[in-house]
C-alpha cells in the first residue's frame, strides 16, 4: 500500500484527473441566457486566475464556491496563482447537469501541468459560481495544430507501448487502455539526459509525499482508469526519453512501466 499511496501522491498534486467512470447521466442544454452567462463568466474568470497581478488573482478566486476554495487551495487566496496557462477554446454548448451545475468544456494547455494539454469539464453553481473541474478522457487537438498518437495498454502488473520510437509533432497524445481487473494509475515521465528508467522507477516506488523527483524526470501527465476503461493523456512534449509507470492495488512498481522515444 506504501507504493500505491507514493503514486497517488503524484496524481493528487495534478488535480482532478481522468476518471472515465466519472461520466454522470445524459446533461441538457442549457437555456441561451444561461449558456451566454456562463461562458462569459468562465471566459473571465480563466483570464483573471493567469493573471501576474495578485488583486486580479483574488477576484478569480472569490469567484469560487468556499467548498472549491477548501478544495482548491486550503492554505487561502494569498497562495491563488498558476503558471502561464494557454486557452484554446471554451465551449458555448453549456449543459446543465444532474446535479443542477452548469457545466462547459475547456481546451488549454499548462492549467494543470505547464507540459500538459487537457479537455476538461468546469462545473458552475446555478449562482454562476465555479464548484468544480475535471479533466476529460478524450483530449481535444487545438485547431491548426498536429498530433502524434501512441497507444498504450495497462493490465495487471504491466504497462506496454505499442512503438518505441514516434515523431515528435506539436502535441502527443498518450491514449490510454485499461484492461486490468482493477482501478490503474498511469504517470507519464520524461526522463532527464544521463537518468536511468531504473533509477525513476526506484525513487517513485519508495517516493514520501513531498519527495522530489526533478533530478531524474519531470511529470508530464496522469491518467486514472477504471477498469475497461480508455483515457488520453496530452502533451506539448519536446523530443526524448519518455516513460510509463503505472499501478495497480497490490502490485510493485518496478515491474510497471514501459519506454517510448519522441525524435
Amino acid at each position: 500500500m506504501r507504493r500505491l499511496s507514493a503514486l497517488l501522491v503524484v496524481a493528487l498534486f495534478a488535480g482532478h484527473l481522468t476518471a472515465a467512470a466519472q461520466t454522470p447521466a445524459t446533461p441538457q442544454a442549457a437555456s441561451d441566457a444561461d449558456a451566454a452567462k456562463v461562458t462569459e463568466t468562465l471566459t473571465t474568470w480563466l483570464k483573471r486566475a493567469g493573471s501576474d497581478k495578485p488583486e486580479v488573482r483574488l477576484r478569480a478566486w472569490n469567484s469560487l464556491t468556499e467548498g472549491y476554495q477548501q478544495f482548491f487551495l486550503p492554505e487561502g487566496p494569498d497562495s491563488f496563482a498558476f503558471a502561464s496557462f494557454t486557452v484554446y477554446s471554451v465551449s458555448d454548448n453549456v449543459t446543465v447537469e444532474p446535479t443542477g451545475h452548469f457545466g462547459v468544456e475547456v481546451n488549454l494547455s499548462g492549467f494543470i501541468n505547464p507540459h500538459g494539454l487537457y479537455s476538461m469539464k468546469f462545473l458552475l453553481t446555478p449562482e454562476f459560481k465555479i464548484d468544480d473541474q475535471f479533466t476529460l478522457p478524450k483530449v481535444e487537438i487545438p485547431k491548426d495544430m498536429t498530433a502524434t498518437y501512441i497507444r498504450a495498454v495497462t493490465e495487471d502488473g504491466s504497462v506496454r507501448v505499442d512503438h518505441p520510437t514516434f515523431t515528435a509533432q506539436d502535441v502527443t497524445i498518450v491514449r490510454i487502455v485499461n484492461k486490468g481487473t482493477a482501478t490503474h494509475t498511469v504517470v507519464v515521465f520524461h526522463l532527464n539526459d544521463g537518468k536511468t528508467v531504473d533509477e525513476l522507477a526506484t525513487l517513485v516506488a519508495a517516493a514520501q509525499p513531498g519527495t522530489d523527483i526533478t533530478s531524474i524526470a519531470v511529470t508530464f501527465g496522469v491518467a486514472m482508469l477504471t477498469t475497461g476503461a480508455t483515457g488520453e493523456v496530452g502533451m506539448l512534449a519536446d523530443p526524448g526519453t519518455y516513460v510509463l509507470i503505472g499501478i495497480t492495488p497490490g502490485d510493485s512498481v518496478l515491474g510497471m512501466y514501459d519506454v517510448f522515444t519522441l525524435k
